[in-house]
């Protein structure tokens, strides 16, 4: 069949396809990840690119800890900084909460003395009676501190480790529950101030020479070297 030289000639429409070389990306929040590790490294990615976007000092620092327990984990398999972060605020609270108190335990408001009512004139003059209180002594700063360091107890450690101090608290109290003791027997555990030894401090009830002399129900369940009573001489 001839065609007609008249009739246009219909061209069928080119369509340009691109074709792009995917590139696997960790950091499309839409990528199906094939292992957990893979997925892991690319939230710390996400993690590092968001740290650079971020204008604030203060959100800077808190994603590069968050950074940092991502390498622990990814290098090393382990979280210990994180662990460490806690504690150490954990054993800070504790330490406020115990100054705070000590201070509503010293600072005892002191009585007004009883005032009289003026009585009438009459033939005789009555003088008024006087009335002398005798004040109680209030615990200065430095008795308190002494009837602190007697609910001490220190145990000496060799190597110096973060610890979780609620944990160790209630596993102690637990072993003298368990040996028929009805009352809490540690009120707190905190680190010394170099985070070398750890710091056990009794009920009021309780002294550090209790736990002194109980040391085989509740040793096994802390770690440490030998103890000592507080003497003001650990670091």
């Amino acid at each position: 069949m001839e065609s007609d030289p008249d009739t246009p000639i219909r061209k069928r429409p080119f369509k340009a396809t691109t074709t792009t070389n995917s590139k696997k990306n960790h950091t499309n929040p839409h990528q199906k990840y094939e292992t957990s590790r893979e997925a892991i490294f690319a939230a710390r990615d996400l993690v590092v690119l968001a740290s650079q976007l971020s204008q604030d000092r203060a959100e800077q620092s808190k994603m590069l800890d968050l950074l940092q327990i991502f390498r622990e984990y990814t290098e090393k398999g382990q979280v210990r900084y994180a662990s460490s972060i806690i504690a150490s605020q954990v054993a800070s609270l504790e330490n406020i909460s115990k100054r705070i108190d000590n201070k509503t335990k010293f600072q005892k408001p002191s009585q007004p003395p009883i005032q009289l009512p003026a009585q009438p004139s009459a033939r005789l003059s009555i003088q008024p009676w006087t009335t002398v209180q005798r004040k109680a002594k209030s615990q200065g700063p430095h008795q308190g501190a002494k009837a602190l360091k007697t609910r001490q107890l220190i145990l000496i450690r060799t190597v110096q480790a973060p610890i979780n101090p609620l944990k160790i608290r209630d596993a102690i109290n637990n072993a003298f529950s368990q040996k028929g003791v009805d009352h809490k027997v540690i009120a707190s555990v905190s680190l010394s101030k170099t985070n070398q030894n750890i710091i056990l401090t009794t009920m009021q009830s309780f002294t550090g020479q209790y736990l002194l002399d109980q040391r085989a129900i509740w040793e096994k369940e802390v770690s440490f070297s030998t103890t000592q009573l507080n003497q003001s001489w650990f670091k």
